[in-house]
């Protein structure tokens, strides 16, 4: 049974928390590297947070070994959030978020 739930930080709220999975789909290439066939798995997720309801958009990508099977594999351990984007700037001017 796959996944329904999973806890990380929301890039909105700041929260750690439970998220729904809402929706996902996924998408596989096959290829031969080395003579030896090779799997990647593209797998998108659209997670609700339980705790201000905003959308995480996350990518998953994953290498399996063997033919294109109809089944993608579970969500890995780090997959890369797409939305929201993480601001990189840091306003001097502002102060740190209280506690």
């Amino acid at each position: 049974m796959p996944i329904k739930m999973v806890v990380q930080c929301c890039g909105h709220c700041g929260n750690k928390t439970a998220f729904t999975i809402a929706a996902s789909g996924s998408q596989p290439n096959g290829m031969f590297i080395q003579e030896k066939e090779i799997t990647i798995w593209t797998t998108w997720r659209v997670l609700l947070c339980s705790t201000c309801a905003q959308p995480t958009l996350e990518r998953d990508i994953q290498k399996v070994k063997g033919s294109t099977g109809s089944i993608p594999p579970g969500r890995s351990e780090s997959p890369e959030v797409l939305y929201p984007v993480e601001q990189s700037i840091h306003w001097r001017h502002i102060p740190p978020r209280v506690q």
